[in-house]
């Protein structure tokens, strides 16, 4: 039996946008507008709301790894390669 992939990718927050959106990938981080503010983890639970409606999974899927308190954050993707998310987020990469 194989195990589920998983991928990390490395994320940039902007908090209390006026809406949640990709806003860029660039040398492997990939920056999130996220309309919630950072306040009481309301932002953090946005991101992970934003990314499962975006890749259509369940949010127990997406865990943040590292950074609760900071923009940069790193991601976990359970059940996703790299080129599964960037491509089910509408990122292009070169």
């Amino acid at each position: 039996m194989t195990m589920p992939e998983t991928c990390r990718l490395n994320l940039k927050i902007s908090p209390g946008a006026k809406s949640s959106s990709i806003s860029g990938y660039r040398d492997g981080v990939l920056s999130i507008r996220i309309k919630a503010p950072p306040v009481e983890g309301k932002a953090n639970q946005e991101l992970v709301a934003f990314l499962s409606r975006s890749l259509q999974t369940a949010p127990g899927n997406i865990a943040i790894v590292r950074g609760f308190t900071s923009r940069n954050k790193v991601v976990s993707f359970a059940g996703f390669s790299l080129e599964q998310v960037l491509s089910g987020l509408g990122v292009e990469t070169q």
